[in-house]
């Protein structure tokens, strides 16, 4: 590859420092990392405004890379690739996994509501239940009152009928 290649169809953003070389636009050229398959992972320098219709300027940084090398890196961006897509799979999942819990969450909070709600109910309605219990036994023991007062009333004069 010669320093006047120009195909770059693929490279990563442009970094600028002190030594980057002035384009024919007069400007800084900032570096970066060529992705093509022709120069994987080589550094070059190149217009800044090589996208809309700047000056072509371009310089490659790095010296040519043999074949192996060249494979290896295309192999490796490719897996770059792959992790990438596995990261953003696994971002939804933990993005879905989030919406769930905070689902869920909700409906707890509205099942332990509801459980609090009813177990005040059910207080108010034992403590409803056990006063009328107390009530019941107050009238029962009226009643229980009332016969035995009947019976040993009555049995005095029921002894003096049978004599």
């Amino acid at each position: 590859m010669s320093a006047s290649s120009s195909s770059s169809s693929g490279c990563t953003a442009g970094q600028l420092n002190v030594d980057n070389p002035i384009c024919f636009c007069g400007l800084k050229a900032p570096q970066r990392t060529s992705l093509t398959f022709d120069n994987p992972g080589r550094r070059f320098y190149g217009c800044i405004n090589y996208k809309r219709n700047g000056c072509g300027f371009f310089r490659l940084r790095d010296p040519e890379i043999c074949e192996r090398g060249k494979e290896y890196i295309i192999e490796l961006l490719e897996q770059i690739g792959h992790l990438k897509k596995k990261v953003i799979a696994l971002e939804n999942e933990v993005s879905t996994t989030a919406e769930d819990n905070y689902i869920l969450s909700k409906k707890l909070t509205d099942v332990e509501n509801s459980r609090k709600a009813l177990r005040e109910e059910m207080d108010r309605l034992i403590a409803k239940m056990a006063l009328i219990q107390m009530k019941l036994k107050e009238k029962d023991n009226k009643i229980s009152f009332k016969k035995s007062t009947i019976v040993n009333f009555k049995s005095p004069q029921l002894h003096l009928y049978v004599q």
